[in-house]
């Protein structure tokens, strides 16, 4: 009778110890595919960060077209004034030029 005492308790260990292996087992599998959620979930939030920047950027860019191009036309407007400005000196700054290495009276 105590050898089948002893004989139930080591079967009732080594099933313990199966157990116990079985539940490392399960615990390290439900590790690994919890960090592979993890990392899908990861790479999904990048993407999808991703696409939000570049709507974001896009849309950035929408909104201040209006006030660039306000800005490119008032530059060309001021470059228009500009030469304008350029072209009605010109010949007096022709005449001067002529006036000073010409001499006034035509004489160089």
């Amino acid at each position: 009778m105590a050898f089948e005492v002893i004989k139930n308790i080591v079967e009732a260990e080594n099933e313990i110890d199966s157990i116990k292996a079985q539940a490392d087992a399960n615990a390290q599998k439900i590790i690994s595919d919890a960090k592979a959620q993890a990392d899908t979930l990861i790479a999904d939030v990048r993407r999808s960060a991703k696409s939000e920047q570049k709507a974001a950027v896009e849309k950035a860019v929408q909104d201040t077209k209006p006030e660039v191009d306000k800005i490119m036309a008032d530059a060309l407007k001021v470059c228009d004034e500009v030469k304008n400005t350029a072209d009605k000196n010109r010949q007096k700054a022709v005449e001067a030029v002529i006036g000073k290495v010409v001499g006034i009276n035509g004489d160089s």
